[in-house]
């Protein structure tokens, strides 16, 4: 596991009314292998945009932002509020900043930094 949160952000979703939503040695296992990556969810209808806060938290997008972008999605009062919660704190501080280069000055790759 250690070396695919290397290369990858590992999740584990269990959806809280699936059959097993509520079996203890589901968080048992999952919670030590990826932390606060372990995302409990009451209703399925709140897995993708709870997904896409995920997403927008780790890539540094503050709360307001986040929310603001479901609620004009169309999503619900209720669901972005569970959703503001569960990021509450996480957000907005997902990314890091570095200065230098990424590939040897000597070495061209022919992709251009942004």
């Amino acid at each position: 596991m250690q070396e695919v949160q290397e290369k990858w952000n590992v999740y584990f979703i269990l959806p809280t009314r699936s059959s097993n939503g509520r079996s203890p040695a589901i968080p048992k296992f999952w919670k030590p292998l990826v932390g606060q990556n372990f995302l409990e969810i009451e209703d399925a209808s709140q897995i993708v945009p709870r997904i896409a806060a995920e997403i927008g938290a780790g890539e540094g997008m503050s709360e307001d932002d986040i929310t603001t972008d479901l609620t004009d999605m169309g999503i619900d009062a209720r669901t972005v509020a569970m959703v503001k919660a569960s990021i509450s704190g996480r957000a907005g501080a997902g990314l890091a900043k570095v200065s230098g280069d990424l590939v040897p000055s000597s070495r061209t790759t022919g992709v251009s930094r942004l």
